[in-house]
């Protein structure tokens, strides 16, 4: 017996029925995510401090790679349209290894502990790039808490005002982690 003819054609007429929709539909495509460097890429080899480093670097669990926008005190977003490269936390380690050279486990080496504490777009007033950073040496600990204003309200602005605020935060580093160790007082 031969299966009916209509039969047949209802699998297909069910798929061209679902695909017909997609096809008809005048929406655009949703916007691409765009990615930001913040890292500067200067020529020449940095000075190397003279004592290695073992560095350790955390970020607070609401930093990622979408962008941290802070509109008012106490409150951020997030915007899924513009993201970093890289983690916060893996964008501050690549700063401050561009001075003071790749980390190293070793006992000769000096522990250089950095929580990310702030890595944020404030947009509460006039556009500024916002990084924080609780660091803590061998010669002491220091916050780093440094503000640096964008041209104007684009990403790529933002990018750039974080990229001289990751500069400078990173030289500040550099600058502890290479201090004067303060010896211990003896008793004589």
């Amino acid at each position: 017996m031969k299966p009916c003819s209509h039969l047949r054609w209802r699998p297909a007429a069910v798929v061209l029925a679902l695909a017909l929709p997609a096809c008809l539909s005048s929406s655009p495509p949703p916007p691409a995510v765009r990615y930001f460097d913040p890292t500067t890429h200067k020529e020449g080899a940095p000075q190397r401090p003279a004592v290695a480093c073992d560095l350790r670097v955390t970020a607070a669990s609401h930093l990622g790679r979408e962008f941290v926008v802070r509109v008012a005190e106490r409150e951020l977003v997030f915007d899924g349209m513009n993201s970093w490269v890289a983690d916060p936390r893996e964008l501050v380690q690549a700063a401050v290894e561009r001075l003071l050279g790749p980390s190293v486990r070793s006992p000769d080496a000096r522990a250089l502990a950095i929580d990310v504490e702030a890595f944020e777009l404030d947009l509460q007033a006039a556009p500024q790039a916002h990084v924080r950073l609780a660091v803590q040496a061998a010669a002491g600990s220091r916050t780093i808490d440094l503000v640096v204003p964008a041209a104007d309200r684009q990403p790529a602005s933002f990018a750039a005002a974080m990229a001289a605020a990751l500069d400078r935060a990173a030289a500040m580093v550099s600058e502890l982690h290479g201090a004067q160790v303060p010896r211990p007082a003896t008793d004589r």
